[in-house]
């Protein structure tokens, strides 16, 4: 990010989900898996603030403990989200869809979101 300053960059880690698959989402290397991850962006996000990024932090999906993540359960479709940004954020604990993202990164990347989008934004 410091050498090429994208407008915009997504970082997927799939080794969370891979873990949980393997193990479980409630296994000691689930949770280590876990921990590396939120270790590795204590570290970069605020190198990232620093640069003048916004940062979302998300899921696709939850994992229960035998290593699934279909249906409609809360485990499988409620996903944190966290916003690191000078944009006002959503409420604290208030449920939005997912389908705000998409127009949440527009809308933070100075990018009008199109018709429709608009009403899922997830910052106000």
């Amino acid at each position: 990010m410091e050498r090429h300053a994208p407008v915009y960059m997504l970082l997927h880690s799939s080794s969370a989900d891979t873990i949980g698959h393997t193990f479980g989402g409630e296994s000691k290397e689930y949770r280590r898996q876990i921990w590396r991850i939120d270790n590795a962006l204590a570290r970069a996000i605020p190198i990232w603030r620093k640069l003048g990024y916004d940062v979302i932090v998300t899921a696709d999906h939850g994992m229960t403990e035998d290593g699934w993540h279909g249906g409609t359960t809360s485990i499988a479709t409620n996903v944190p989200l966290y916003l690191f940004s000078n944009a006002l954020a959503p409420e604290e604990e208030q449920v939005h869809s997912q389908l705000g993202i998409a127009a949440s990164i527009l809308a933070l990347t100075g990018i009008a979101p199109s018709n429709g989008m608009g009403d899922a934004l997830l910052i106000p």
